[in-house]
């Protein structure tokens, strides 16, 4: 019985219909939450992204002139990553009217585009047509990608353009044409310049590039030399943009850099927490580890084209040692991972297949229901990791109460965006419950005229001698109060 089930499996996963299904279920468990605004762990970086969005929406959609809500008195523009998915955003915005929702929307059609890339390369990689099928489910129901998948976060974008590109890029070693070069080059240009990590398939690209020797033939040589150019050239060039617009304004939001561990104590810890927590709930989950762990065997001896497997799993982990410090509370950073992951649960899956052990391809239909149920909560109220005010309160009312034209000092709010982002207010950050009354005197002098806070006692106690806050009448909600600050004797 359980055999006939497993064949049963196999042969379902085979059919045509399967990746459509497999997408059709990812979208159908995502439902209850598509009409949700930014909520759930690494809400601040949901919020970073949405406020570029709206910004381009309400101000520019010149993409080279990305703005941010914490803006002091400069006009907000920063370097981020390449803003692509947020112009993307804006777009929408100016088609379907602005949403707080809308953006979930587009990140799904991020994640099919990854699934179908990630189908579309392990054929390529001379998988079955099954065991193909389900490196997709894997890319769709690995509870990191699940959660991800609706989220504004870039990687998602990233993580679809580079398995594109990669594609591509295997076709244009069969081929040896300059249409399969532009596309992979346009690909991986996209998916390097929204997030670096992600040129990484390059690397298995030029591996194949050299073991077919391609150096000794003149058009070949040229068209890889125009495809480094074109993907790395876009990359740095924008990264270097990114940093010539952050020292303009000074407006430090966007960290370019690797963040390793800063001593074998914390490596070890954040590797333990990788392999004993992260790896089995949510980088690959319960449901397709078994079949990941059987892979094992089946790459190391190795045909030919695990090579550029291996070549990718060894930059994978480079690339962990060099921002260990970043998976300590930011998952999508293993989002990079997820071609190697999910290409082992297909490999992995037809290994199992073939042994005694197969009864354990069955546990691939636990993968969705783990997905949900280890991420579901970062959807719930009490997971939000916002004001619960702002499930409920319409977006317009706070766009009503914080005028344009003035800079807030909003806060006490550790993110230095996410009220921000809410409250449709623009100007200084007030992170912390424990600054000094200083600070209030100095935005002032740079030309904050009001405070948005949501502790008023808190605000009237650091409020410094020769500042007043005054109650703006009519511009209060359950838990924001708007003042007008002014100096002490103004107005009188």
């Amino acid at each position: 019985m359980v055999e006939k089930a497993v064949q049963k499996t196999i042969g379902w996963l085979g059919n045509r219909w399967a990746v459509p299904v497999i997408l059709f279920l990812s979208l159908c468990t995502h439902l209850p939450y598509m009409q949700m605004p930014a909520t759930g762990h690494h809400v601040w970086r949901q919020c970073n992204t949405l406020a570029l969005a709206r910004n381009y929406y309400e101000e520019d959609m010149n993409i080279l002139k990305p703005r941010i809500d914490k803006r002091f008195n400069t006009p907000g523009i920063t370097g981020p990553e390449f803003p692509a998915q947020s112009w993307l955003f804006a777009a929408g915005y100016k088609i379907f009217g602005y949403s707080e929702s809308l953006h979930r929307w587009i990140c799904w059609l991020f994640l099919a585009l990854a699934v179908t890339g990630m189908v579309r390369l392990a054929r390529l990689y001379q998988l079955p047509e099954w065991q193909a099928a389900l490196t997709g489910a894997a890319i769709a129901f690995i509870p990191e990608t699940y959660y991800q998948s609706i989220n504004a976060v870039p990687d998602m974008l990233s993580l679809a353009a580079m398995l594109w590109g990669w594609g591509f890029g295997i076709h244009w070693l069969k081929k040896q044409n300059w249409g399969s070069l532009l596309a992979t080059a346009a690909c991986m240009a996209l998916a390097g310049a929204v997030k670096m990590q992600f040129l990484m398939a390059g690397f298995p690209l030029m591996l194949g590039f050299l073991r077919q020797k391609n150096w000794k033939q003149p058009k070949m040589l040229l068209q890889g030399f125009v495809l480094a150019a074109l993907a790395g050239g876009a990359t740095l060039g924008w990264y270097a943009f990114a940093g010539v617009l952050t020292a303009k304004y000074q407006l430090h939001e966007f960290v370019h850099a690797m963040r390793h561990a800063r001593n074998l104590e914390e490596a070890a810890f954040i590797l333990g927490k990788t392999v004993i927590s992260d790896i089995p709930e949510t980088f690959v989950g319960y449901a397709f580890l078994p079949l990941l762990l059987f892979a094992i065997p089946a790459i190391w001896p190795g045909r030919r084209q695990w090579g550029d497997w291996k070549v990718y799993a060894i930059l994978c982990a480079v690339f962990y040692l060099l921002v260990q410090y970043q998976f300590w509370h930011h998952g999508y950073y293993a989002l990079v991972f997820m071609p190697l992951f999910a290409y082992m649960v297909g490999k992995g899956a037809g290994y199992l297949a073939q042994t005694r052990a197969a009864w354990l391809v069955l546990w691939l239909w636990l993968a969705p229901a783990w997905a949900w149920f280890r991420m579901h909560d970062n959807w719930s109220p009490e997971g939000s990791r916002i004001s619960l005010e702002f499930l409920t309160t319409p977006g317009d009312t706070y766009k009503k109460y914080s005028d344009p034209s003035v800079r807030w000092i909003v806060g006490p709010d550790k993110t230095g965006c996410v009220n921000f982002y809410y409250l449709h207010a623009k100007g200084f950050p007030w992170y912390h419950e424990d600054e000094a009354g200083e600070l209030f005197t100095r935005f002032y002098a740079q030309g904050a005229r009001g405070v948005i806070t949501d502790n008023d006692s808190l605000l009237f106690k650091k409020l410094p001698a020769g500042l007043k806050a005054i109650p703006i009448q009519g511009r209060t909600t359950q838990t924001f109060t708007w003042y007008r600050l002014e100096k002490t004797g103004q107005g009188q």
